[in-house]
Parts: C-alpha cells; sequence; structure tokens
C-alpha cells in the first residue's frame, strides 16, 4: 500500500485498512511474495490463491459500491460508536462521524455525546451503528440526547469494525464481515443492498 494512501491519525496511520476492500487487495502480492520465500515448493499454489483473494476482493468492492450508492445522497452520513470506518467511508464517499476517535481505552465524554448529538439533529441522520466489540453505552446515550432536541435517531444495527463474527455469524470471514456492514449500512440510511454475486464468499 503507497504511503500516501495511509490514513494518518495523531502521527501514527489508521489500521483499520481492511474496511476499503480495494485497498485491502492491494496487501495480498506482497503476503504471497513473503510465503513464497518461507515455502517455495508451493509458489504455483500461492499465487494462484493470491489472484482467486485479489478477484474475490475486487468484486466484493464493486458489489459494495452499487448497494452502498443505492442511499440517499443526504443520508450518507455513518455515525458510529469509534472512529473505525474513515477508510470504508472514504472508498464509498460517505461523511464519517464516530463519537469517539480510533483509541477505545476509555470512554467517550458527556461532550462528545453532546457534540454528536448536536450533529446527528441538525443534519437529520437516520441511524447510528453500534459494534460487535465496543459496550453500546455511548450510542444509547447518543440516541437519547438526540431525541433530546427533537430527532428520533435509531440503532441502525451493529457493524464489525476490529474482530470478525463468531462462527455461524455470516461475518466469521473477512469478506462476510464486509457484507454484513454493507446490508447493515446500506438497510438503515434507506437504500437497498443488491444481490450478492456467486463467488464473494468463500
Amino acid at each position: 500500500v503507497a504511503p500516501e494512501q495511509l490514513l494518518m491519525h495523531q502521527d501514527a496511520p489508521d489500521p483499520h485498512l481492511w474496511m476499503d476492500p480495494a485497498l485491502w487487495a492491494e496487501t495480498f502480492p506482497p503476503l504471497a511474495e513473503a510465503l513464497t520465500a518461507l515455502a517455495p515448493d508451493c509458489a504455483a499454489q500461492i499465487h494462484e490463491g493470491m489472484q482467486a483473494e485479489v478477484a474475490r476482493a475486487l468484486a466484493l468492492d464493486a458489489w459494495a459500491h452499487e448497494s452502498l450508492a443505492t442511499i440517499p445522497e443526504d443520508h450518507r452520513i455513518l455515525l458510529t460508536a469509534h472512529d473505525a470506518f474513515t477508510y470504508f467511508s472514504r472508498a464509498y464517499a460517505f461523511e464519517n462521524e464516530a463519537i469517539q476517535g480510533i483509541s477505545t481505552a476509555s470512554e467517550p465524554s458527556i461532550a462528545d455525546i453532546d457534540q454528536t448529538a448536536q450533529l446527528a439533529a441538525a443534519r437529520r441522520v437516520p441511524a447510528a451503528f453500534i459494534e460487535t466489540t465496543l459496550n453500546p453505552r455511548a450510542v444509547q446515550a447518543l440516541i437519547e440526547a438526540t431525541r433530546a432536541r427533537g430527532h428520533n435517531l435509531v440503532i441502525g444495527g451493529a457493524l464489525y469494525s476490529d474482530a470478525l463474527g463468531e462462527e455461524g455469524s455470516g461475518a466469521e470471514t473477512w469478506p462476510g464481515m464486509i457484507v454484513s456492514n454493507v446490508r447493515t449500512i446500506t438497510e438503515a440510511l434507506g437504500g437497498t443492498p443488491l444481490p450478492l454475486p456467486d463467488g464473494v464468499l468463500p
């Protein structure tokens, strides 16, 4: 991945590259090279597998673009608990808003929630999203603070950000995680997910 494609946060790269499938696919060839150096007898199989996974990631990206494009323009604000979706928002033309920054080491402040509630009410944001690895209290507090300002913000669903889903969730693989997120976001913000092409999920 070229340095200019990385998003910076407090002088360090934002680590959430996997949220942009086309960008994440750029990590596959160097990974294949490293694996080939460790197992040169498997070079052909590694190269074939790498090509298949790049094709899968690009197909996933194309499907995500088409599905997310069905969301009305004024609803394209992605409001989440913490700032894990900047790459996703850049890739798919969303305005990225989060209650707190990249770190989840501390709870968001009352001021953080109040500021985000003001934005949600002023922009009439339809939904905010909880995350599977975080306590939903901050988003629930945001819902209440926004409603106190006269706007009915709802929880649009749970997104996978820093971990895959459990076995059987449909999000236990990286492509499955992206598919789940795209479907959840699209439906909550007023769009319609397109049928998933064959071969996108492992």
